[in-house]
């Protein structure tokens, strides 16, 4: 029960970032949630799948927020 709530509010906070990446035309949603790992995929959508600074947003914008938003995840990486 509370992986699903967790997952759920990973979604929401997807949803919050993924509206500061639309001022670029891109965006992110949530693909896999395995909390074996503490390991979140997601995809990256619009501009965000081709720019050059992709794996930047990912790891310094997509992941460190998530990350500060729920400790427990360990990893977050991009399809």
């Amino acid at each position: 029960m509370e992986t699903l709530l967790l997952e759920d509010k990973i979604k929401v906070e997807l949803a919050r970032i993924s509206l500061m990446l639309q001022g670029h035309a891109g965006g992110v949603e949530l693909a896999i949630w395995e909390p074996s790992t503490a390991t979140v995929t997601v995809k990256l959508l619009g501009n965000c799948t081709h720019c050059a600074l992709s794996a930047l947003t990912l790891s310094q914008g997509v992941g460190a927020a998530l990350k500060r938003a729920f400790p427990q995840i360990r990893t977050v990486r991009a399809l």
